[in-house]
């Protein structure tokens, strides 16, 4: 409820915010990051400790550097920060609980850094574990299956300048996509889905309002960024009074020379009188270039506040993707198409797309299933899915709650490749 929130505060929809995803690999420098946007995500990251199934979760943003060696699709470059991932084994190995967990949860933070603009970039099997695991100084429990880097987006050449194809059909191209009959079935397995049928087993849905929650979340917040700068200040007073004590001992030296040199000659005197004048108003153009920067910085954030508060039609040129998102569905059964539609964009390990959905209308629930070769990552594709998929669900008022059944009941029988991973029942 509260990364919903969260996302919704920056963006139209949880739609847009998935379909702007993509993995971004050439970042600005540290410098060009909003601190403000920085803090906020700092706060989410710092909430969120635990998974849909109680699994531990911790996730570190920082500067620290973590190595990632060259991926297939590009080298990742001038990374300004890193938020490290880490899921504690308090669960039974056998179950992968643990990497559902942890997929629901960092897809959480890559979203809302994706809602703050913030260019992201699963990282799951490239990057330096040591290396990684000393950064966040994991505990004996704790292990590391991903991390991000985040930061403003270095953007050279369009896609449609290198290639001669539009930035939305390179990365938001229905093509891609599986088709719906091959991922998602209605009671049972292989057969198409229904969005009708799923409609009216689901039942209406209920607005969710945030109000309550939304007082409390901003509270804390606030307190959060209220001790994240009174740290800031100590750290200034601190430098302050060192700059302080290193001017003393400057004069002091002074001093000493200027006893010396009342012996000398006039000429040397008014040498070193230009030269402390020339030190003053180096000083002073220092200050003043240093409050101009300042000015700058505030009307840069006036502008962007004032900015933020515009509502803007979002224009793509892909037409498939500007009527997702324009057209938003009155009818029940076309909000249950795009709820479904949320999972085909989630990413996958080698875009493998190995989650298959059966909505069992009976029962009103939802069982999640992968049918994947690759055993290690599918459980995190799986995690990236569930929320996308709950999120959308909330989004146009369906409430429910996450289960994972150890022996699962089905009165269908799975292709051989097929596991069962969690089930939703809708409230």
């Amino acid at each position: 409820m509260f990364t919903l929130k969260l996302i919704l505060s920056q963006k139209q929809n949880p739609l847009e915010v998935i379909l702007q995803r993509h993995s971004v690999r050439q970042y600005l420098t540290r410098d060009k990051v909003d601190t403000q946007k920085r803090r906020s995500l700092v706060h989410l990251c710092h909430r969120i400790t635990e998974g849909p199934f109680g699994t531990t979760l911790r996730f570190l943003p920082t500067k620290a550097r973590v190595s990632v060696s060259r991926m297939s699709k590009g080298e990742i470059n001038a990374v300004p920060y890193f938020i490290i991932g880490a899921v504690g084994s308090n669960v039974n190995e056998k179950s992968k609980i643990d990497r559902i967990d942890f997929g629901y949860g960092f897809e959480k933070v890559v979203l809302y850094a994706t809602a703050l603009n913030f260019g992201t970039c699963w990282v799951g099997a490239t990057f330096d574990k040591e290396n990684a695991s000393k950064v966040m100084k994991t505990q004996e429990n704790e292990r590391i299956f991903a991390v991000t880097p985040f930061g403003m987006e270095r953007k050279k050449l369009s896609l449609l300048e290198k290639t001669g194809k539009s930035a939305i059909k390179m990365f938001v191209n229905r093509d891609k996509r599986k088709p719906d009959k091959s991922l998602f079935f209605i009671d049972k397995w292989g057969k198409t889905i229904d969005y009708e049928k799923v409609a009216k087993a689901a039942g209406e849905p209920t607005r969710i309002e945030f109000k309550e929650e939304e007082e409390e979340e901003e509270k804390e917040e606030k307190e959060e960024n209220e001790e994240e700068k009174e740290e800031e200040k100590k750290e200034e007073k601190k430098e302050e009074k060192e700059e302080k004590k290193e001017e003393k001992k400057e004069e002091k030296k002074e001093e000493k020379k200027e006893e010396k040199k009342e012996e000398e000659e006039e000429e040397k005197k008014e040498e070193e009188e230009e030269e402390e004048e020339e030190e003053k108003e180096e000083e002073e153009e220092e200050d003043e270039k240093e409050k101009e920067k300042d000015e700058k910085e505030k009307e840069e954030n006036e502008n962007h506040k004032k900015k933020k508060k515009k509502k803007k039609k979002i224009v793509l040129d892909n037409e498939y993707v500007e009527k997702l998102l324009n057209e938003l569905p009155e009818d029940n059964s076309k909000r249950w198409e795009q709820i479904f539609e949320t999972i085909k964009w989630a990413p996958s390990a080698y875009n493998e797309q190995d989650w298959r959905v059966v909505f069992e209308t009976k029962e009103r629930r939802i069982r999640f299933f992968t049918e994947s070769k690759r055993s290690h990552y599918c459980f995190l594709n799986i995690g990236i899915a569930m929320f996308h998929f709950e999120m959308m669900c909330m989004w146009y008022g369906w409430k429910g709650r996450w289960e994972r059944e150890e022996e699962p009941r089905l009165d269908y029988e799975l292709p051989k490749k097929g596991t069962y991973c969690s089930t939703f029942y809708l409230n």
